[in-house]
């Protein structure tokens, strides 16, 4: 934009022309401006749920009922990743197990989940740590009565209670947040 402010001005179109002149001509040199060709070999497959049915299904059906329908729809379509950011802090741990049971059910040993959540101990400030502890207060007094911000211990323990287990740990992601990546225990 200030680049055509400036073309607009007579006495700086010769200046700008001969300044940009050489970096278009030569741009081929450093910048593609085709696309490749997609390999034939790597594909990736991106699924979305909307997991707000989850509290909103139709009339009738309990989350219960719902809850396996993702599944049996999940379960045909032999993901490598499963992805679950900042979603499970809003469960009890009763519900995560469940959640987290069901996703081990359609997983393969090439299958990993993603758990991104802000765990309260593994924060790199103490004020950070404070505020979700805050925050799980805030989510049992006035929201749904039973999420909160966990312990990645307390995580941990429910993923392997699952049946799952940890193989790696990213922290330090964004503004707090770690990423659990979790595959079948076999």
């Amino acid at each position: 934009l200030w680049v055509w402010a400036l073309f607009r001005k007579s006495s700086m179109r010769l200046l700008l022309t001969l300044v940009l002149l050489p970096s278009l001509l030569f741009a081929g040199r450093f910048i593609r401006f085709t696309s490749p060709k997609p390999s034939q070999e790597a594909t990736l497959k991106v699924v979305s749920y909307n997991v707000g049915l989850f509290s909103h299904g139709p009339e009738g059906i309990s989350r219960l009922a719902l809850a396996d329908s993702v599944s049996r729809y999940l379960r045909g379509l032999d993901a490598d990743v499963i992805w679950m950011s900042q979603f499970l802090d809003c469960f009890s741990e009763d519900q995560i197990f469940s959640i987290l049971s069901r996703a081990a059910k359609i997983m393969t040993d090439k299958t990993r989940l993603c758990i991104m959540e802000t765990f309260w101990d593994r924060q790199r400030f103490e004020p950070a740590s404070f505020c979700l502890t805050m925050t799980s207060l805030y989510f049992t007094a006035m929201a749904n009565g039973n999420s909160k911000m966990y312990h990645s211990d307390d995580m941990i323990s429910i993923i392997n209670k699952a049946g799952l287990e940890i193989e790696t740990i990213h922290d330090g992601l964004g503004q707090g947040h770690s990423i659990l990546v979790c595959k079948l225990i076999r």
